[in-house]
């Protein structure tokens, strides 16, 4: 479950996710390609479950490896499940990733969810900002700090480096490890 609970979170900083007005950006056909080899992309929008959701893919060397559905409000952005492996995890009510723009150091936000007879608790504050030199360019970003726990015992930490209008441009796992947008 540890495992699940780190996809997570990677997942949910690894890229910006939608809004009205292009804070989180949205578009389908915007993709973001990291360091670590995986690229993410917004696919467009389907149906599951009577909910219209967004697909954002992740892909590895080519290879997709999981879906994560997002479902968009004016009071946020919202995790309504995934897929990978062919398995589709649905929560019984969506899980909050981003709050309503805009985000400023203070802000604060969590959140919690059920699938199946595991409970997800998320938990993320912008901790400060920090500017960044990468592949991709010069940023002034929102570090945020999310946390990821489960009823079952999982956990794991991510500071994700936000920049409204263009996504998350770096995310460090709980080793320490960089993963930046390198276009």
């Amino acid at each position: 479950m540890k495992q699940v609970v780190l996809w997570l979170a990677l997942s949910l900083s690894g890229a910006a996710f939608a809004q009205p007005g292009g804070y989180y950006p949205s578009t389908p056909g915007k993709v973001w390609r990291y360091s670590s080899g995986e690229v993410q992309a917004f696919v467009g929008f389907k149906t599951i479950r009577n909910t219209r959701v967004m697909t954002l893919q992740h892909t590895v060397n080519g290879k997709l490896v999981s879906e994560d559905y997002l479902e968009f409000a004016s009071n946020g952005v919202y995790l309504r499940g995934s897929t990978t492996n062919g398995k589709l995890t649905w929560y019984d009510r969506p899980l909050m990733v981003y709050p309503a723009a805009p985000l400023a150091p203070g802000t604060s936000w969590s959140s919690a969810a059920r699938s199946g007879k595991d409970t997800v608790q998320l938990s993320a504050r912008v901790v400060g900002q920090e500017g960044l030199e990468l592949a991709a360019g010069r940023f002034n970003a929102l570090v945020i700090r999310t946390e990821v726990q489960t009823a079952s015992g999982g956990s794991s930490v991510v500071h994700s480096y936000f920049v409204p209008g263009v996504g998350t441009v770096r995310f460090v796992t709980e080793d320490g490890a960089a993963i930046d947008l390198l276009k």
